[in-house]
């Protein structure tokens, strides 16, 4: 069931759409591309009350691109992060495009909520589109 709802919230969430699990609200953002520009997608994280980001869990983002996608890495931890504190955590995902048109790019994100008491390890499936023109 869990696994359920996380597939649930990440596919709303790649409508631009911040969603909130229920220990955390998870969006991403990708602005419209040119082809042949480097381009860059935002992945965040954020903790609800009474949550932090676990910051000794390995938080990471594995990526895969599409046929015409460039990715700049394919694999980001923790040390790539634009932000990584307790109170959320952002992922800038660097792409070119290399030919026009709407293209998907799928992976995974794991990381780690907790309170003083008790974690909440994630692993959540990861399906944003970009549109090249």
């Amino acid at each position: 069931m869990k696994k359920i709802l996380a597939g649930l919230l990440v596919t709303v969430a790649m409508m631009g759409t911040a969603v909130a699990g229920s220990t955390y609200k998870f969006s991403v953002s990708a602005p419209e591309a040119k082809v042949s520009a480097k381009s860059s997608a935002k992945i965040s994280v954020l903790p609800t009350d009474g949550f932090k980001i676990n910051l000794e869990y390995p938080t990471k983002v594995t990526l895969n691109a599409p046929a015409g996608v460039s990715l700049e890495k394919t694999k980001l931890t923790a040390k790539d992060a634009a932000q990584l504190d307790k109170s959320g955590v952002v992922f800038d995902v660097a792409y070119t495009a290399t030919e026009r048109g709407k293209k998907t790019i799928t992976g995974e994100m794991k990381f780690a909520t907790c309170t003083e008491t008790s974690c909440d390890p994630q692993t959540l499936p990861l399906s944003f589109e970009i549109d090249a023109k």
